[in-house]
């Protein structure tokens, strides 16, 4: 909640994690989460969790879950094209 939001609700310091699974996968996310060190993409430094495969699973499964949820269009996409 201090760093990142979820269903638009949190922080605004790191990127939304509505549809992080549809962005970036599980592989990467698992990465992230299983990450014995921190790591700082994009100059951010995140924590490093440590989590375990079970334990990094259940968070892929439950972001796959709630990337999948109909949000009527929010939050909307940037047009590229200008």
């Amino acid at each position: 909640m201090g760093c990142h939001t979820i269903l638009g609700e949190g922080a605004y310091y790191a990127p939304e994690l509505t549809k992080v699974y549809e962005r970036r996968g599980d592989v990467y996310i698992k990465a992230a989460l299983m990450s014995e060190f921190p790591w700082a993409p994009r100059g951010r430094k995140m924590v490093a969790y440590k989590m375990s495969e079970q334990e990094a699973d259940d968070v892929v499964a439950f972001l796959k879950w709630i990337g999948e949820i109909d949000l009527n269009g929010f939050p909307p996409k940037p047009d590229l094209k200008k």
